[in-house]
């Protein structure tokens, strides 16, 4: 996740959301990062006192953000990010290709989490009695025992 904070050392112009030098030369370039960035919420005031926040929105993904959160639950602030990003595709000051590539990672992270997320099959009575109450583990359970 990225933070608005303005590095002047890096970006003197940019918060390090918005900064194409800080998310996409840096993070990812020089720093070989290959997960998903989001941005922080775009309606903090650190942000949102200089930027619309259908602008930071295109600003963010242009910079390499993946994603980008509008955490305030305004459907019509959401609407109007979603529409900027949309037409900014349209007006091609947001490359296609940009946006694929969010997608891609976006896609890669939730197969990688849904995949980890499915729980094994508990053993039955039978598998269950053939691990559980074996010499080993009753070894093991006497030499906790000795020490209690």
């Amino acid at each position: 996740m990225t933070a608005h904070v303005l590095v002047p050392a890096l970006d003197e112009e940019r918060p390090a959301t918005l900064s194409p030098r800080i998310v996409s030369d840096i993070l990812r370039a020089e720093l070989r990062y290959d997960g998903v960035i989001l941005s922080d919420d775009l309606e903090m005031k650190a942000l949102a006192n200089e930027y619309a926040v259908p602008d930071a929105a295109v600003m963010a993904i242009q910079a390499g953000c993946d994603g980008v959160l509008i955490c305030s639950g305004d459907h019509d602030s959401q609407a109007a990010a979603l529409e900027a990003l949309v037409h900014a595709v349209e007006e091609e000051r947001l490359l296609l290709t940009r946006v694929e590539d969010a997608i891609r990672r976006q896609q890669r992270a939730k197969e990688r989490f849904l995949a980890a997320a499915v729980a094994p099959r508990p053993l039955g009575n039978k598998a269950l009695r053939q691990v559980i109450g074996r010499d080993e583990h009753r070894a093991i359970a006497d030499e906790m025992a000795r020490f209690a």
